[in-house]
């Protein structure tokens, strides 16, 4: 394959070689970074790529640079990558082809429309331009004589900032989505502590939601008013112990001093690396959430546990509301069941008797 970065005039801004070889380094996945696929069946295209974008950052995020030296290892990578960012993909490599067979295997065949695919070619004869953008789901198309240095610090950027947007967007779907799907569980009829136990795990789910913070252990509670003390009665991780315990006999200080910040202000906050929903219902129940580890969330995270926890103030409100009902029912043929045994000095108190002893069973 000829070599098409080599042009007859080097100016400033041109993409120079460097003299030294460079050996193809291990992969080195880095936390925090951006993934970059190179393929291109030229040793020389790898090292120049790498030598312009060496110190580049985007958002305070370096890169991390994938190889592939075939359409077959490229699509391997990107099996194994599909959180790559970008990929710099060269059109011909073992056959005329390989490059465009590879992007319709990601596309098509890895359902991945979030990497930002830029086709570099050194023919552009064999894969006419408008045909390619046209027939496929590319993002960019650049011959390699145009991608000078500062040509691709602005390709890289415009990329980046495309799926960055797209991961965005994706992943407020999905935030939305698990608060969709829990609206059925917050809203069932069920004890409080069932009840909790559900708020907790949808609320460990939504702060998942991000792949860059799976690797986070969360750990949360659920606390609620019993005897002028509050009661743990649901928890995850290292809370679980303390269900059925009181939040003053059992948590550590800061963790109190978070509590009764949201109890002073009567609202829900994020303190430190902690979220504290705080449920006021309309009988004058006070309820909290409890959940670490929220120190990386972003702005959207927090716009969309907000919005879940709207659902878990209505919740707990319904609970409360349905548990007085109940209980004026129980309490209504108590009392007509009492008033028809005051009759009777053998059959007084049956009900209450049958009530308890149904219960015991």
């Amino acid at each position: 394959m000829t070599d098409s970065l080599k042009q007859k005039e080097i100016t400033d801004d041109d993409l120079i070689f460097a003299d030294e070889d460079y050996g193809e380094p291990a992969v080195i996945e880095k936390k925090g970074t951006w993934k970059i696929l190179v393929a291109d069946d030229e040793e020389e295209v790898h090292n120049v790529t790498k030598l312009v974008l060496d110190d580049y950052q985007f958002e305070g995020r370096g890169l991390t640079f994938l190889h592939a030296y075939s359409g077959r290892e490229a699509e391997r990578i990107m099996r194994e990558h599909p959180d790559t960012a970008i990929l710099l993909l060269d059109v011909v490599m073992e056959s005329n082809t390989s490059g465009l067979a590879v992007v319709r295997y990601i596309r098509e065949e890895l359902k991945n429309s979030f990497t930002r695919i830029i086709l570099r070619t050194g023919q552009p004869g064999n894969s006419p331009e408008k045909k390619i953008i046209a027939d496929y789901d590319i993002n960019d198309y650049k011959e390699k004589t145009e991608l000078t240095a500062s040509k691709m610090f602005t390709t890289v950027t415009s990329s980046l900032r495309a799926y960055r947007d797209l991961r965005t967007i994706e992943k407020n779907r999905k935030g939305l989505e698990i608060i969709i799907n829990s609206t059925g569980h917050l809203f069932a009829h069920q004890r409080l502590k069932k009840f909790t136990g559900g708020i907790l795990t949808q609320l460990s789910s939504l702060l998942q939601v991000n792949e860059d913070t799976l690797f986070l252990q969360s750990s949360g509670f659920a606390a609620t008013d019993a005897k002028d003390k509050l009661e743990i009665i649901a928890g995850t991780g290292q809370y679980e112990i303390f269900v059925n315990k009181y939040v003053e006999d059992v948590l550590d200080d800061e963790v109190k001093r978070h509590l009764e910040i949201a109890i002073q202000k009567k609202e829900s906050l994020f303190v430190d690396d902690a979220y504290i929903g705080y449920f006021l219902t309309e009988n004058g129940s006070k309820n909290l959430l409890y959940f670490d580890g929220c120190k990386h969330l972003t702005n959207l995270d927090k716009d969309l546990i907000r919005i879940f926890s709207t659902n878990v103030g209505v919740a707990f409100d319904n609970i409360y509301l349905s548990k007085e009902i109940i209980d004026t029912q129980k309490e209504v043929i108590e009392t007509l069941g009492e008033v028809i045994e005051t009759r009777s000095k053998e059959t007084a108190n049956h009900i209450r008797r049958v009530s308890e002893l149904s219960y015991l069973l």
